[in-house]
């Protein structure tokens, strides 16, 4: 990898916090202690109180798993209002927390449903309040549908979709036909290499590493960096792809480790291998 890359390779991954600090089991509690402290006062009708596990928090809709924060505000070395602002932060980008009310007809819910790639952790906060999905190439992933607003997005629940008299079936082979809508004019900018083909993908819309679901996607993927290749979804905002014969791959896998943890809602740390369409997960 040269040095441009490397370079546009950090910034656009954000990694250049430093890696996160070792802390002990009753660090945590101090850590899950003082973020129950923040979110009463933040957020006082959602009841919080001490979850069952290590780093988690219960409140009166589920469960929320703080070990991604805890990562993140580690990483960063926050204390004090900087810790303040990052739990905060965390807590109003959680989107079961959006205050946005469900379209109340599929006519007007149809043209804005999309496929998200979430972690298992909030698959598992999320609950019956979402129609979650397997994923196919890997088990700590799952599949929602959300519907598409301009500053947030809201996940779709059964409940949603009996008001709207449509089965799953279609709901989420029209979130399908609307990401791809909106993928498959995406440009692919390849990034200058030695050797080989580097793509990083990131649109800003919060669905780069959903795009991946999409075997069009996929395709135009395979077209531009040929067969097989490698991709990362560190973050549900990036999508991280490289051809075979890649000069620089054996950096990445430090870089989508440090943009994995260094993110409050991160997906994965894995690299997968895309061959004839099919995805496996190379450390598995």
């Amino acid at each position: 990898m040269n040095n441009a890359v490397a370079a546009a390779l950090a910034i656009m991954l954000l990694t250049a916090c430093s890696p996160p600090a070792s802390r002990s089991s009753s660090a945590e509690e101090q850590f899950t202690d003082h973020v129950l402290q923040v979110v009463r006062r933040r957020f006082p009708d959602r009841n919080f109180e001490p979850g069952d596990g290590r780093l988690m928090l219960n409140f009166k809709d589920g469960q929320v798993s703080l070990q991604n924060l805890y990562l993140h505000v580690s990483a960063n070395r926050y204390n004090g209002e900087a810790e303040d602002r990052a739990i905060n932060d965390f807590f109003n980008s959680l989107d079961f927390f959006t205050q946005q009310a469900p379209a109340k007809s599929w006519k007007e819910a149809e043209p804005l449903v999309r496929l998200q790639l979430v972690h298992i952790d909030t698959a598992h906060q999320l609950k019956e309040r979402a129609v979650i999905l397997p994923c196919e190439f890997d088990g700590n992933l799952r599949v929602a549908v959300v519907i598409d607003y301009p500053e947030n997005y809201l996940y779709i629940g059964s409940s949603e979709i009996k008001n709207w008299k449509v089965d799953q079936a279609t709901v989420v082979r029209e979130a399908q036909d609307n990401l791809w809508e909106r993928s498959k004019s995406l440009e692919l900018k390849l990034e200058p290499a030695d050797k080989g083909q580097l793509l990083i993908i990131q649109p800003g819309d919060g669905y780069a590493a959903s795009r991946i679901l999409l075997s069009q996607f996929r395709d135009r993927l395979r077209k531009s960096l040929g067969d097989p290749y490698f991709f990362a979804i560190p973050t549900k905002n990036t999508l991280l792809c490289w051809s075979n014969d890649y000069s620089g791959a054996q950096n990445l896998p430090a870089e989508i480790r440090s943009n994995y943890e260094s993110h409050p809602q991160s997906l994965s740390p894995d690299v997968y291998k895309c061959d004839s369409g099919t995805i496996k997960n190379c450390f598995h």
